[in-house]
């Protein structure tokens, strides 16, 4: 009995197993500008103590084959064995493209798990592999719609399909642009991070902006400054047309 009351308060002495440990992954395109988000990624998250990082490749689905004269074929009227030495063959450009990534990291004593994923469309995939590996901190490159449309930047798609459990930096010209929060950091705001200025007038450089409330969600968090811009070139455009058509009309 008194065994039984020992195990039974040692047991209730027992500390909780520790949460799992935060995972950072950052998703790339392969440009140069790819090379400023893995670097600002190192430079946010290892001095932290992270040693583990996943590196998202996304590549277009191979469908077709193209010949030596430029001509695209698709792979339904050629043999499996063509198709196979051509994917080995983009293989083979894949990992060429990946290595300077890879030797990123692990110059700074890093593990790194590259996932190449095939998709037309990155967000998706990129969803669909933050909610099934648990990563916690989602690091991408900002991009920006048409100078002439409204439509929403691949980088603001992706910060709202991942998982809300998932904290997404985007970064541009490496530097960090803004942050949408997980559920866990934010309850229904978005926090802002301004561009960074030369250190003589700005602070700590992942100093957080004033919040904002996320009334317009994605579209605040990566457009507002955008569509400012449109917005200015549009109206440049209209008073040029105006004053053409002025000027021809009088010409006698």
């Amino acid at each position: 009995m008194d065994m039984k009351r020992s195990a039974r308060s040692s047991s209730d002495h027992l500390s909780p197993p520790p949460p799992p440990s935060p995972v950072v992954a950052v998703a790339i395109n392969g440009k140069n500008k790819s090379k400023d988000v893995a670097f600002w990624a190192l430079e946010k998250f290892i001095p932290g103590g992270f040693s583990d990082l996943k590196l998202i490749y996304v590549r277009p689905p191979i469908t077709y084959i193209i010949t030596p004269m430029g001509k695209a074929i698709s792979i339904l009227a050629i043999s499996a064995e063509a198709v196979s030495a051509y994917r080995k063959e983009v293989d083979g450009n894949t990992n060429e493209l990946l290595c300077p990534y890879k030797q990123m990291f692990e110059s700074r004593k890093v593990r790194v798990e590259i996932l190449v994923l095939e998709s037309h469309d990155p967000v998706a995939p990129i969803a669909e592999q933050i909610a099934g590996t648990g990563v916690t901190k989602l690091v991408i490159g900002m991009s920006h719609p048409g100078f002439f449309t409204k439509k929403i930047g691949m980088s603001s798609m992706i910060a709202t399909a991942v998982p809300r459990f998932c904290t997404v930096y985007v970064v541009s010209k490496g530097k960090l642009a803004s942050v949408r929060p997980s559920d866990s950091e934010s309850s229904g705001t978005i926090r802002f991070e301004r561009m960074e200025r030369d250190s003589s007038t700005s602070g700590s450089p992942d100093s957080p902006s004033p919040r904002v409330p996320s009334s317009n969600n994605h579209e605040i968090a990566n457009m507002d400054w955008e569509q400012w811009f449109l917005r200015t070139i549009l109206l440049f455009l209209i008073k040029l047309l105006t004053c053409l058509r002025v000027t021809s009309l009088s010409i006698p």
